[in-house]
């Protein structure tokens, strides 16, 4: 039963891990897209076409930050107490 109880703490460990690892990289990738929706915004001017496609790849980013964020609250929901999620 021990042996039981230690695998599947380390299973529960292992997936926060994996949690946390898709948590930065969606942030990293987050961060660039950032960047490259502002450079692209500095180009844009007054193209009504080019404003409109910039603005839907601005509403998908913002999917994006808002999915990210449900995942954040649900990890941190669902942690054990005395889980330092750092």
């Amino acid at each position: 039963m021990l042996s039981l109880v230690r695998t599947t703490r380390e299973s529960i460990a292992l997936c926060r891990v994996i949690q946390q690892e898709r948590i930065d990289w969606e942030s990293q990738e987050l961060n660039r897209l950032r960047l490259t929706l502002l450079a692209d915004a500095a180009l844009v001017g007054t193209d009504r076409e080019a404003m409109h496609r910039l603005s839907l790849r601005i509403a998908t980013f913002y999917q994006r930050v808002g999915a990210l964020e449900r995942t954040v609250e649900a990890l941190l929901r669902n942690a054990a107490p005395g889980v330092d999620l750092k």
